[in-house]
């Protein structure tokens, strides 16, 4: 029987990363679910919910329901989707949650859900990235105009550390970890935070048996794989060279479980 991964999406936004994994078929089965996804901006929290709404409906009835298409298509104004199937909507609200990282109430529901994924599917995966306003060219070129602007009390600089505590406590058999490309050159408490994030990831495993070797996706030959990285700007995903057609660039590491024993560790990649 084939396996199957609850996934857990942290800062998910209006959920693009988890479709990717969720509308994967692997031998006519669908190996990632989405177990729990998290995004406190409203509008990106109502669009993360509509997507677990119409994935539940179209696994339940094989198509997606006739009343989005024409809405989507402009026929008719949105409806309430909580009357088409409220069964779906039901789960729906229950995997999109409107959290705040970082704080003790996103934590506790989090926490649950790890609880359920490990005893609900055969592994699971841990995927998102932290906010990227901190991080931008446009972002950091905004918080410097601001008066009285100092980045190290800005709390979005450290929110890579929510995620680093939930894959401590999920174990997952992979993560994906993706952000803008500025996240290689911003700085706090004198210090690249990427190579901030790179430590922590690096050392994570310490005295529970086993770690996480980090990956960059390169293309080679056309298909993608993952290799050893040597410097930052190795984990930066180019759009354009998996036949996207948009210049859009994103760093972006990948981890799998390996056994510690008899392993050397190697540490984050230095520019």
């Amino acid at each position: 029987m084939p396996s199957t991964f609850g996934i857990v999406d942290l800062f998910a936004g209006p959920g693009g990363l988890g479709e990717g994994f969720a509308s994967l078929v692997c031998d006519g089965t669908t190996p990632f679910r989405i177990g729990i996804s998290v995004e406190k901006e409203a509008s990106a929290h109502q669009t993360l919910t509509l997507r677990a709404f119409l994935r539940e409906c179209r696994a339940r009835n094989g198509a997606l329901p006739k009343q989005f298409i024409d809405f989507h298509a402009g026929i008719v104004s949105e409806p309430d989707w909580s009357e088409i199937d409220a069964s779906a909507w039901r789960y729906a609200v229950a995997e999109a949650r409107s959290l705040e990282l970082g704080t003790e109430a996103a934590a506790t529901t989090i926490d649950a859900a790890i609880e359920t994924l490990k005893n609900k599917y055969d592994d699971t995966i841990l995927i998102g990235g932290p906010p990227c306003q901190a991080y931008s060219l446009v972002g950091r070129a905004r918080s410097r105009g601001k008066v009285g602007y100092v980045p190290e009390e800005d709390e979005r600089h450290y929110l890579f550390r929510e995620y680093i505590r939930v894959l401590d406590k999920l174990r997952p058999a992979a993560f994906v970890m993706e952000n803008v490309k500025g996240m290689l050159s911003s700085t706090v408490e004198s210090r690249l935070v990427f190579e901030m994030l790179m430590e922590d990831l690096s050392s994570l495993g310490t005295g529970h048996g086993h770690q996480y070797e980090l990956r960059a996706i390169r293309v080679e030959d056309g298909q993608a794989r993952l290799q050893d990285a040597t410097r930052p700007s190795d984990f930066i995903v180019r759009a354009e060279e998996f036949g996207v057609p948009q210049r859009r660039h994103r760093v972006m590491s990948t981890a799998a479980q390996f056994p510690a024993i008899g392993r050397s560790k190697s540490g984050p990649p230095r520019s």
